[in-house]
């Protein structure tokens, strides 16, 4: 069911199929920032979309972002079937604690039913491989990985957190017309908070890119 754009009902029964979006992109890879609109009545509020990076590394798509394991059983991977992941929270975290997943979920799939729309994309094979080097490393080391909150500590200020690290976060504004993720924050924000790597070219993974 949906009303006003929103999916209603039961969201474990609304597809995750890939929406083709990342046709566009074909070949170059690279990093790509997506978007949709949470289900219910979330989706209402200004900026309120679920939102995750997809990098290609070696030919390989992998997607990572804030989620839980409850969420990720009902989506697909790229080649089909359960989708797999690496989870970064507390050990022994319930399946529905949000915490930063990296997955082989299909990476431009539909957020059960929602059309996600493209934020960012860089368009370098060699920097998507790059970048998915340190992922691992990133999850660990964020501040809010066993926080989260819907308005702050989201999904969306954790990509602004890795788009930072990549030393891009920068090139990130919201589109003409369109609301900017609630909880994306710029860089200032994360070099207060990470001062021994403030400056995008000292970024971990900036330094790199």
């Amino acid at each position: 069911m949906r009303l006003l754009g929103l999916t209603l009902g039961d969201w474990r029964r609304h597809s995750t199929a890939s929406s083709g979006l990342l046709d566009t992109v074909g070949e170059a890879g690279g990093i790509v920032l997506l978007s949709a609109r949470t289900c219910g009545l979330k989706g209402l509020v200004p900026g309120g979309r679920h939102s995750w990076l997809s990098v290609c590394h070696n030919g390989r798509w992998s997607t990572v972002e804030i989620s839980d394991a409850e969420t990720l059983s009902y989506q697909h991977a790229v080649a089909g079937g359960p989708a797999r992941w690496r989870h970064f929270g507390a050990p022994g975290t319930p399946s529905r604690c949000p915490a930063p997943f990296i997955s082989d979920r299909t990476p431009d799939g539909l957020w059960f039913g929602q059309i996600p729309r493209l934020e960012w994309h860089c368009a370098d094979p060699q920097r998507g491989t790059a970048f998915y080097q340190h992922l691992d490393a990133l999850c660990k080391t964020y501040r809010f990985r066993n926080v989260f909150s819907l308005a702050d500590n989201n999904c969306s200020k954790f990509v602004s957190y890795l788009l930072w690290q990549a030393g891009v976060v920068d090139r990130v504004t919201a589109q003409p017309g369109k609301s900017a993720l609630l909880g994306f924050r710029q860089a200032p924000y994360w070099e207060s908070l990470y001062p021994a790597q403030s400056g995008s070219t000292s970024c971990a993974v900036g330094a790199t890119l």
